[in-house]
């Protein structure tokens, strides 16, 4: 019963946020994202959730990452997608590197080892592909070239994030290597994607011809899990299957009505129930008090966060056929944080390499990017006729 009304009570609170947003004429995941904040005040938090209801949040806060990058997945153009692949890499090797080494120096030159140093900067590097994504399908700039290579350079983005984190984990745990294991988890991750490939298109045809429109999104959504599964084993994170998962699907519809309805069904299902976790579990995150007790810390933390995410961008410009203004849009629809981050956050903070101050500063820079970005990304669109194109 308590994990139900802490479930409950984090949907109520998200809708509220949402309805506050829309009425402000604002995206509905900053009122999430914002009213999530509250949660984190520790009255609030225990009055509302026990442990394990926080846990259970949790596990739907990852699932949302899934889905959503499943829905993005559905409603990317693939042929812009692959026809920015340059600009996206180019700008994701940037937009990782340069906060990375701006956050490493930092925590260097304020006494703490390397490994230390590491953490934070990989913390500072890697960007909320989630967020960014729920924004640009909200404000229907997921189409365009800016939103294609934004999308792009987030996911590449990730999967550089998901690889350093892989590499803490070995080095912590002194795990080994499997070299033998390596190309079997590799053929049966391409497996599993040929098999979706080939085989999903003629069950889904099946269905349409008979009008199983449950049966239809049970399928939708067991896909986008298997393969999720499929490149999280081979240690690629959930996020690149699910998307892959989303190309396939978008592909495998003879009628187009049929297939707006599934993403009509999906969007539905991210948004109103499973997507608000991801926010609420965020702001259960927050903590005030260590904020509170080391502000200019924090605040140092923030500085470059935001500072290296906007000058990776920029760094990028001599490389890419983009305007200066859209870097400068690039730069901070790259500046959101989120899940992996806090993940790779809580892990350090639960094996000794980074002390609770560290940690509320990572938290707080976070929370503080992924609130502002939306606000600042939506006045550059509003104020820049075109610049999406």
């Amino acid at each position: 019963m308590n994990d139900l009304f802490g479930i409950t009570s984090a949907l109520f609170i998200a809708f509220i946020g949402a309805e506050i947003a829309q009425r402000l004429k604002y995206p509905r995941v900053i009122g999430q994202l914002a009213i999530g904040l509250l949660l984190g005040i520790p009255i609030i938090r225990s009055v509302l959730f026990t442990e394990s209801s926080i846990h259970v949040i949790e596990i739907f806060s990852e699932l949302a990452i899934i889905f959503l990058m499943l829905l993005t997945g559905f409603e990317v153009d693939i042929k812009k997608f692959l026809s920015n692949k340059y600009e996206s890499t180019i700008i994701a090797l940037f937009g990782f590197i340069v906060p990375f080494t701006v956050g490493y120096l930092l925590v260097l030159f304020l006494g703490y080892g390397p490994l230390t140093a590491s953490i934070v900067g990989a913390s500072l590097a890697i960007s909320a592909e989630g967020v960014t994504a729920a924004l640009l399908i909200e404000l229907k700039k997921i189409k365009t070239r800016v939103g294609s290579i934004l999308l792009g350079a987030g996911i590449i983005d990730d999967l550089l994030g998901i690889l350093f984190f892989s590499g803490i984990l070995i080095f912590v745990n002194g795990e080994k290597i499997n070299i033998e294991l390596i190309p079997l988890k590799i053929i049966g991750m391409i497996t599993a994607i040929i098999f979706t490939f080939l085989l999903i298109p003629k069950v889904i045809r099946s269905m349409e011809k008979n009008h199983r429109d449950a049966s239809l999104f049970n399928v939708v959504l067991l896909v986008g899990l298997v393969l999720a599964i499929s490149t999280q084993l081979v240690g690629l994170g959930s996020v690149l299957g699910a998307f892959i998962a989303g190309v396939i699907l978008q592909n495998s519809f003879m009628c187009k009505t049929n297939k707006k309805d599934e993403i009509h069904h999906l969007y539905i299902f991210a948004f109103a129930f499973i997507l608000p976790f991801f926010f609420i579990y965020t702001g259960i995150n927050f903590d005030f008090v260590a904020i509170k007790n080391n502000p200019s810390f924090v605040l140092l933390i923030l500085a470059a966060a935001m500072i290296g995410k906007i000058l990776g961008a920029f760094v990028a410009r001599p490389f890419v056929n983009l305007k200066t203004k859209q870097l400068h849009l690039i730069g901070w629809g790259m500046n959101s944080r989120g899940v992996i981050e806090l993940i790779l956050a809580n892990f350090a903070l639960s094996h000794g390499l980074i002390n609770r101050d560290l940690y509320s500063a990572i938290v707080f820079m976070t929370i503080v990017t992924t609130l502002t970005f939306p606000f600042v990304f939506k006045k550059m669109i509003k104020k820049n006729a075109g610049i999406m194109e």
